[in-house]
């Protein structure tokens, strides 16, 4: 796959993850009104994101340090994202947004894993069904 077309496809997952994410997390807010800026800043952290998650695509470091330059590239991103639409007014609600970005984050990539494995599992009975057909 083309690198262009590799950012597209996970700067549109990033976005879809995102909105997602954002969409639930308002579900703790009893009022919540959400302005066309917040929507728009939302589309394009969650798309950096996303494009920050190619990094996973390439081999160069190992697998943890990846997660690492990983998790701190969305935490700064949406901390950028908190700050530019005023969730975040103080050094406590710097505290308390990080670690509702680290709670999100945690859970998102359990999910991203064992969707992984599912998909594996899948791909492997498919090669093995092939093999004993050939057979």
């Amino acid at each position: 796959m083309n690198r262009f077309k590799m950012a597209v496809q996970f700067g549109l997952i990033g976005i879809c993850i995102g909105s997602a994410t954002f969409l639930i997390s308002l579900l703790n807010y009893k009022q919540s009104l959400v302005t066309p800026s917040q929507i728009i800043s939302l589309f394009i952290a969650s798309g950096l994101v996303g494009e920050l998650s190619m990094i996973f695509k390439f081999k160069r470091f190992q697998f943890i340090p990846r997660l690492v330059i990983h998790y701190l590239g969305t935490t700064l991103i949406m901390v950028a994202f908190g700050a530019y639409n005023h969730f975040i007014d103080n050094w406590w609600a710097l505290g308390s947004f990080v670690e509702s970005v680290t709670v999100a984050y945690v859970i998102i990539s359990v999910v991203q894993y064992i969707m992984n494995i599912r998909y594996a599992n899948n791909v492997n009975q498919l090669i093995k069904a092939r093999k004993k057909d050939r057979h």
